[in-house]
């Protein structure tokens, strides 16, 4: 059992950075649909729970959420260095160019934190389960009730997608609007 919690738990940090990049490319519309199923403990990686919490900080005081902005907010916060410094802020913000659809990065992130989380919530009951006091049955309420709760999270429906395109499509589609004829 112990060779299993030694593992690496689930995650998929690409899917991670994505969100965020998407977030500083789309904006507030585009945080307040991940703000809705994800939690800052929902990212894997601590620096990605900094940044997110620092976007969640500025949409909060009403500033846009920008590469900029984020800086400034992590460096008085004194987190800048924490959450990476100022070029993984810019690797975020360049890997959500290529994002297609917000909602499917999210249930990503969502899917390996409720795995991580169930993983957590079997050790606490595995260690429970050996103490020479532990009620069976009350044990058995409490993780009934805490893979439920895990279940309704994973049930939540998702945020409609959100089609971040490539600058390089959105200039082509705007070059291509440009050469048609009026009418």
């Amino acid at each position: 059992m112990d060779q299993l919690l030694d593992r690496i738990p689930p995650h998929n940090l690409d899917a991670e950075r994505a969100v965020l990049g998407c977030v500083l490319l789309e904006g507030a519309g585009a945080l307040d649909r991940v703000a809705a199923r994800l939690q800052p403990e929902d990212f894997y990686l601590e620096s990605h729970r900094l940044v997110y919490c620092r976007m969640l900080a500025l949409r909060e005081a009403d500033c846009p959420v920008d590469i900029l902005l984020r800086c400034d907010a992590l460096r008085e916060a004194g987190e800048l260095d924490q959450a990476g410094g100022p070029a993984a802020l810019a690797r975020i913000e360049m890997e959500g160019s290529v994002v297609a659809y917000l909602a499917s990065y999210v249930d990503l992130v969502l899917r390996d934190s409720l795995r991580r989380q169930q993983i957590q919530a079997a050790a606490r009951a595995i260690a429970a389960a050996t103490e020479t006091d532990a009620d069976p049955a009350a044990l058995a309420e409490s993780l009934a009730g805490t893979f439920e709760r895990f279940a309704e999270r994973a049930r939540q429906p998702a945020a409609p997608a959100l089609v971040a395109q490539p600058f390089g499509t959105v200039l082509t589609a705007l070059v291509a609007t440009l050469h048609e004829p009026e009418t």
